[in-house]
């Protein structure tokens, strides 16, 4: 008991110490800019932008700070660009809010507690370039409460965050690349627990020449929940890879891929996920239309539609995964020119199109 007691005193003694040490540089003094700023070094402070219409260029150089302070805060703020700049060490690195509207590009956001960059109460982003959220304590980026944010041509990277990000409370996130724009990716990588979610009424829109990779994250790669909706047009590819748990999952949402006819297909790409490569449950819907395309491989199961969940499934390759398509509990399905390995119905399920559940008699058709 006694040697207990000395190492955690010697344990709160050597935190102590290290916390002493930390150099504040006047990190008490709130920073504030009502004009365009270009730093010159390192800001060791909190800065508050606290007028319309100004642009802040780190030039390459980095704001630092600790908890409880946001590492550059907006709001009620419009025509706000911030530039150039690595915020690192702050409760949220970039915080905007109050209906503010930002511009973010070549911005490095990494080490805060909570959020890299937390876009709250209606507020909204433009984002191009590049964009790195890292090791933030809770998510990469969080988006809330009817905020919208747009990325055009821009390369965005979210890794090992506790989740990548987060589009949440009616909020809406558009990925946008028509020519001649460039094109816009998103790699969310090595994050604790997922790499993407959209939640509660939320939305996720891709067009274009958009891509979305979630791979090696701690549960799902996409996780669309409570009346949510991701809707691909136009070209661009959701890919799923090596998820702990799911490569997407839906629950009482939708996954739409359309396009029109003169338009390129969007397609699903879902690899090696530890459960499902996609999993759609309580009564969601997965559409695919147009010449959309989907392939599932080497998941454990291909695709798992359940609980009064809808499919319609065209062009999609479900095969070499340990059960191809597994449908349960309600589900509904519709086929038309597919590639199934496996197909494994219970007597709940509905089925039409040029795929049938296999009969009672256990025929499967010789679907393996």
């Amino acid at each position: 008991m006694e040697t207990s007691s000395l190492r955690r005193a010697l344990g709160s003694l050597a935190v102590c110490v290290a916390f002493a040490l930390i150099p504040f540089h006047s990190a008490s003094a709130v920073t504030s800019i009502a004009a365009d700023t270009t730093l010159e070094a390192d800001l060791f402070d909190n800065l508050v932008i606290v007028a319309d219409d100004v642009t802040l260029d780190c030039a390459g150089f980095s704001i630092i700070g600790f908890p409880p302070f946001d590492g550059v805060s907006l709001d009620s703020r419009s025509g706000v660009t911030i530039k150039n700049c690595t915020v690192a060490g702050f409760l949220n690195g970039i915080s905007a809010t109050g209906a503010s509207s930002l511009t973010v590009t070549g911005t490095t956001v990494e080490n805060n507690a909570l959020s890299g960059m937390d876009i709250n109460a209606a507020s909204t982003v433009s984002l191009s370039g590049d964009f790195t959220a890292r090791g933030n304590g809770v998510f990469g980026v969080l988006m809330i409460n009817n905020s919208t944010m747009t990325m055009t041509g821009a390369n965005v990277q979210l890794y090992e965050n506790v989740g990548g990000m987060q589009i949440s409370l009616g909020s809406t996130l558009f990925v946008v690349a028509v020519p001649p724009a460039p094109p816009t990716s998103i790699l969310a990588e090595n994050n604790v627990n997922f790499g993407l979610t959209v939640v509660s009424s939320s939305h996720l829109f891709l067009f274009g020449d958009a891509s979305v990779v979630l791979q090696d994250n701690g549960s799902n790669g996409l996780s669309v929940f409570t009346q949510s909706a991701v809707e691909l047009d136009n070209g661009p590819t959701i890919t799923a890879r090596r998820n702990a748990v799911n490569g997407i999952l839906l629950e009482d949402s939708t996954l739409n891929m359309f396009n029109m006819p003169q338009f390129t297909g969007s397609s699903l790409v879902l690899r090696r996920n530890e459960e499902a490569g996609i999993s759609v449950g309580k009564a969601s819907v997965y559409d695919m239309s147009g010449d959309a395309s989907m392939v599932s491989r080497r998941n454990q199961v291909g695709m798992l539609v359940d609980d009064g969940s809808t499919a319609r499934l065209s062009n999609a390759t479900i095969k070499r995964n340990d059960k191809d398509l597994v449908l349960t509990f309600a589900a509904r399905a519709e086929f038309d020119g597919n590639n199934i390995g496996s197909l494994v119905c219970d007597e709940t399920v509905l089925t039409r199109g040029d795929e049938q559940c296999p009969g009672d008699d256990e025929d499967d058709d010789g679907d393996d």
